[in-house]
């Protein structure tokens, strides 16, 4: 059986998205790849609409699953 673990929610607010980790692996994959482009706030981290989209595909070529709200 597939794992159907989700590790993000992607949240859009208008020009910035919240990315938000829900898992230790996503946890550790944020600090890697996505702080740098935002600032944590309420265990989220604020990215501007510019980058989202290369953090998705990146976290899920790297076999990770977002879910887009």
């Amino acid at each position: 059986m597939a794992d159907t673990t989700v590790h993000f929610e992607a949240e859009k607010h208008g020009s910035i998205w919240l990315f938000r980790p829900l898992t230790d692996a996503a946890r550790e994959w944020a600090e890697d790849n996505v702080q740098r482009y935002g600032t944590y706030w309420y265990g989220a981290i604020v990215v501007e609409h510019r980058y989202i989209g290369a953090i998705v595909e990146g976290a899920a070529a790297d076999g990770l699953r977002v879910r887009v709200l």
